[in-house]
């Protein structure tokens, strides 16, 4: 690939109908990618601050559900070669909660929490 090529992906918000393509370099690595797809993506699928945005490869086995790509060093074009043309992703939100410890009295400041948790 030349230095400067660039690839439309789409990428389509899970359970919905929602798209969007954006224009990557194709040098880019997967970090890149990936910081680049989720500073535009949560203004473009209207995805609020609580929630953290995984970006998963379409057509694997589970789809939509399937393991988000992995953040690394290999750039887009080393990663995809070939069918980098055909390769397209989900948006898929996830919000984050954290549910404390029960135990830890400390962090409550005498609130109990109303969802049981296991012992």
């Amino acid at each position: 690939m030349n230095n400067n090529q660039t690839i439309e992906f789409s990428f389509k918000k899970v359970y919905t109908c929602k798209t969007v393509c954006y224009t990557i370099d194709a040098n880019f690595t997967m970090k890149q990618f990936i910081n680049y797809i989720k500073s535009k993506a949560y203004n473009d699928f209207n995805i609020d601050n609580n929630y953290t945005i995984e970006i998963v490869e379409a057509g694997q086995f589970q789809d939509e559900l399937a393991a988000p790509i992995e953040s690394c060093e290999t750039t887009i074009s080393e990663k995809y070669g070939e069918k980098i043309k055909y390769t397209s992703f989900y948006i898929r939100p996830k919000l984050g909660i954290e549910i404390p410890d029960i135990n830890n009295q400390n962090i409550y400041n005498n609130h109990i929490p109303t969802t049981p948790r296991p012992k």
